[in-house]
């Protein structure tokens, strides 16, 4: 019996168009961009490698999860802006009519099409992109999936698309996003949230079923090992457990 995997999908690379680049939070950045739908498909919180020209003339390609739902006309990808980044630098400078290529898209990390689990979304830092393409697909498309987001930050300043999620939990009953405030005594505005950190007693209050949760977590490795090390320690079957790992940019 032969063990060779199959050779991995080829993506022609799909031109694509800045709309706009705008701050998110401080220091955080997001890219609008327009597409042709008939040439690029995807699912929500799927990723790509977005390729952009530096100054030095170097073309650098960077995997992006993408943070926009296929109901938008655009696609969304937020990052935050490193100086020491010439990659992060080069996403600065972008302006309106700016042309890219991207290829893709990746990743099996997306909404299950049965919506029979609650789903527990764990998230930190910028590594909320693929949860905000997931919950707003999930509104848009009015599906059943129950869907509770748990989202770290250190200083609710720091918390991206902060009014979008007030917006989405208008919008969809099934939907329940709670913010997780690590060190709120270096925010400048007064905090009467959660604080701490995500941990079994937050899990438990939110997912006391766990035989019948789905748990994605995504964040820095840090984090996702201090998760999972949580949900192993509260017997969470691992195949219940889907994990995409931002290594280079939280």
């Amino acid at each position: 019996m032969s063990t060779q995997k199959p050779a991995p999908p080829i993506f022609e690379p799909v031109e694509v168009t800045v709309r706009k680049v705008e701050e998110e939070t401080p220091g955080t950045k997001s890219l609008y961009l327009d597409y042709d739908r008939k040439a690029f498909q995807y699912e929500a919180s799927q990723a790509v490698r977005l390729f952009v020209d530096t100054q030095d003339g170097h073309r650098i390609p960077h995997a992006f999860s993408i943070a926009s739902s296929p109901t938008e006309d655009f696609l969304l990808f937020t990052t935050r802006i490193r100086p020491e980044s010439s990659f992060k630098r080069s996403i600065e400078r972008l302006k309106p009519g700016d042309r890219l290529n991207l290829v893709g898209p990746f990743g099996r990390f997306v909404l299950p099409p049965d919506p029979s689990n609650n789903l527990v979304f764990l998230g930190g830092g910028i590594a909320i992109t693929p949860f905000r393409g997931m919950s707003k697909y999930a509104t848009d498309k009015h599906l059943p999936h129950k869907i509770t987001l748990l989202y770290s930050n250190r200083i609710p300043e720091e918390i991206i698309y902060r009014k979008e999620w007030e917006t989405l939990q208008s919008k969809n009953h099934n939907l329940t996003v709670v913010h997780v405030i690590t060190h709120p005594e270096h925010s400048k505005e007064k905090w009467t949230g959660r604080t701490g950190r995500i941990d079994e007693r937050l899990i438990l209050e939110y997912a006391p079923e766990l035989d019948k949760t789905l748990f994605y977590i995504c964040g820095t490795p840090t984090m996702i090992t201090e998760l999972t090390h949580t949900l192993r320690a509260m017997n969470v079957d691992p195949n219940r457990v889907k994990i995409e790992s931002f290594p280079g940019y939280i």
